[in-house]
């Protein structure tokens, strides 16, 4: 009997405890204000001593002055959403698309118990415009896709998307990146910047032209699905979703990352690279798919890296290999401005970065240290498996980094037409290939640094601006209520129209 009251006290202690663990985590935790100055001067060293490129596009006395007003602006504590969002404001001026701003860890553990109310849909952003892509609301509560939203809370549209990329990072004046990080992510953004709130006042034109302001609920997104109530506040009891095999999921996996597909009625192979990154099993699956079109005899292939946001310059390499005619360089200068990495303590894997440095960085004449490989290595086309026929790379400003490195170097090459939009990564140049993450002592807030500056081609590429296709393809209202894939379309049409002209013969065997 005792025992199993001490078992019974023991289980209650237990919960109780892990409540309050739970109620401790919802709490957002709040910094005075000299420990957010401490982590914001911490953070202004450690760029000026190892970010390749903090003038390249501001100019030092800018930059200084944006850096000194968010800093003056810390006059009070702050929680973490509102120093996060100060720093990016102030780290968004530098235009370095891989210099960014990351919650802390901590802080993934308080959204898990505090999903707050959002806007209640997902939305296409290009050019200033906002389109609903998806409702979150149920039945006729919604908007149709397609239906542009003009203002929200009294605030047009592009007032508040200018206002959001005060926010955040892009390579040079690149804005497609963040573009599509809105379109992805919208109503985290919004709420970020703006706060949370139970209605919007929404203002929107109709796919007929008609124009109305309209009061929707907000939505709260859910953890579990199968927990929302109906109106009787009874559970939704939902079965089970039947389980997959770990192997079955690792096969979805891989297809997600990258697919080759035939397309019999356009005469064409289309192949998805939606990254660059390691664990994907690339070197295979492109040697795979390449033997696969020499078999086809095909003479048209579509290289989709749209979604593509970069990864493993090697994986790049690999595939650029089975394209490009001529002999290529990853770059003309890859170089950083110090060999030992500041702050190593709060630096993610600092002492190893120092190692990697210390063998593979070289000192030159302009006083950074180089990475020469890359520099003076020309990389030759494959002898088997080249594909020599009609080649179409399609782009948006989701392509960036690597996938970036990838459509400049194969831009402007003979039976090449690059489809879509300008990358968001930066044609001139950008810093990455290592890009470790700096932790802010007090706010435990991480910030991406990257080491070295690479300028891919500077006699060709205009600086500040993304690789430009040949054939530009923007986001409609017609595609987006429709659900349609515009620039595989278009891209379809041009295979299309060329296999008209030349009777089915690939530009270089004309």
């Amino acid at each position: 009997m005792i025992l199993r009251r001490c078992v019974s006290c023991l289980l209650i202690l237990l919960a109780m405890l892990q409540l309050a663990k739970g109620q401790q985590q919802r709490r957002l935790p709040v910094f005075t204000a000299e420990a957010l100055r401490q982590d914001f001067e911490f953070l202004y060293n450690v760029l000026e001593k190892a970010h390749p490129s903090l003038y390249w596009y501001t100019s030092e006395e800018d930059l200084h002055r944006y850096f000194t007003w968010s800093f003056n602006s810390i006059t009070d504590s702050m929680n973490e959403v509102q120093f996060r969002n100060l720093v990016s404001y102030a780290v968004s001026k530098i235009r370095c698309g891989h210099t960014f701003v990351r919650p802390s860890k901590a802080f993934g553990r308080y959204e898990r118990f505090n999903r707050g109310s959002q806007f209640p849909f997902n939305v296409r952003i290009w050019s200033d415009t906002m389109a609903v892509s998806q409702s979150w609301l149920r039945g006729d509560s919604g908007l149709p896709r397609g239906t542009l939203i003009t203002s929200i809370n009294g605030r047009p549209v592009k007032e508040i998307l200018h206002s959001l990329y005060e926010f955040m990072p892009m390579d040079g004046y690149s804005q497609g990146v963040n573009e599509i990080r809105l379109s992805y992510s919208f109503p985290s953004y919004y709420r970020n910047v703006y706060g949370t709130t139970t209605e919007f006042q929404v203002g929107y034109t109709t796919l007929s032209g008609a124009t109305f302001e309209r009061k929707f609920s907000s939505y709260k997104p859910f953890s579990d699905s199968s927990r929302r109530l109906r109106p009787d506040s009874s559970p939704v009891k939902k079965p089970r979703p039947p389980k997959v095999p770990a192997r079955q999921r690792k096969q979805n996996q891989l297809k997600s990352a990258r697919s080759l597909r035939i397309d019999t009625l356009h005469r064409a192979a289309i192949m998805e690279v939606n990254t660059f990154s390691n664990g994907y099993k690339l070197r295979s699956f492109f040697r795979k798919s390449f033997r696969e079109l020499e078999a086809a005899q095909l003479n048209n292939l579509v290289v989709d890296v749209r979604d593509n946001g970069g990864g493993n310059i090697r994986n790049y390499i690999l595939l650029t290999r089975y394209l490009r005619h001529t002999p290529f360089r990853v770059a003309d200068t890859v170089a950083a401005i110090t060999k030992k990495m500041p702050a190593v303590r709060f630096m993610e894997a600092g002492f190893l970065n120092d190692i990697y440095m210390m063998f593979s960085a070289k000192k030159m004449r302009d006083d950074r240290y180089h990475f020469l490989y890359f520099e003076k290595h020309r990389y030759k086309p494959r002898k088997q498996q080249h594909f020599n026929g009609d080649l179409y790379v399609i782009t948006s400003g989701q392509t960036f980094s690597a996938a970036t490195l990838f459509a400049s170097a194969l831009k402007g090459q003979k039976g090449c037409t690059i489809v879509g939009e300008e990358t968001g990564g930066g044609a001139y140049g950008n810093n990455g290939m290592l890009i470790p993450n700096v932790t802010l002592p007090n706010t435990r807030i991480r910030v991406t640094l990257p080491i070295f500056r690479m300028v891919i081609n500077p006699d060709r590429a205009l600086k500040g601006k993304g690789v430009l296709p040949d054939v530009e393809v923007k986001p409609s209202v017609r595609s987006i209520s429709l659900g349609l894939d515009s620039k595989m379309e278009r891209t379809l049409q041009l295979i299309d129209a060329r296999q008209k002209r030349t009777g089915g013969y690939s530009s270089s065997e004309k």
